[in-house]
């Protein structure tokens, strides 16, 4: 079954069913390999994220309209964080093991552009008390779902894409 016809019967189903909305869309990701939390740091700007979270060792915080917060000593190290800039860009930060963090950038593609096609849908997540934002209280992620002969239709990759109420 082709990812067209995968999609056509999600859709036939979905309308019986009231699931929600799938579109196909290609995905490009990039991943650097950073030595220290410093390096991360200046990556992350670098990218100019417009909304996102951070979470250091001692604090835990969010950020709108491309303000980021000049990191304080007493936070400690950036451990983690999840932004989008404004071309709708993914920015993923996460801390492998000490000394060793990971930079993922993901970036939606129109489909057929060479890059591998998926199924995408919308899913939003409860945000914690320390991440609401602005009367936001969920973190809005775009899902692309693989399609396997073996195992159907599976989800692969989360892409952080903004606040939503």
């Amino acid at each position: 079954m082709s990812l067209a016809q995968t999609l056509d019967a999600y859709e036939r189903l979905g309308q019986r069913h009231g699931l929600g909305k799938m579109e196909p869309a290609g995905l490009r990701v990039e991943s650097r390999h950073l030595d220290t939390p410093e390096a991360a740091w200046t990556e992350l700007m670098a990218c100019r994220p417009v909304e996102g979270w951070l979470q250091f060792q001692s604090k835990t915080l969010v950020f709108v309209d491309g303000r980021l917060p000049e990191p304080e000593s007493d936070w400690g190290w950036l451990l983690d964080a999840e932004a989008c800039d404004s071309a709708g860009r993914s920015l993923s930060v996460r801390t492998l093991s000490p000394g060793s963090l990971r930079l993922v950038l993901a970036e939606r593609q129109p489909v057929g552009t060479g890059e591998p096609d998926y199924l995408t849908d919308e899913v939003r997540h409860w945000a914690t008390g320390k991440v609401k934002v602005l009367g936001k209280a969920r973190l809005r992620y775009l899902r692309y779902w693989r399609r396997d002969d073996l195992d159907g239709v599976l989800p692969v990759f989360a892409a952080f894409q903004g606040f939503a109420e």
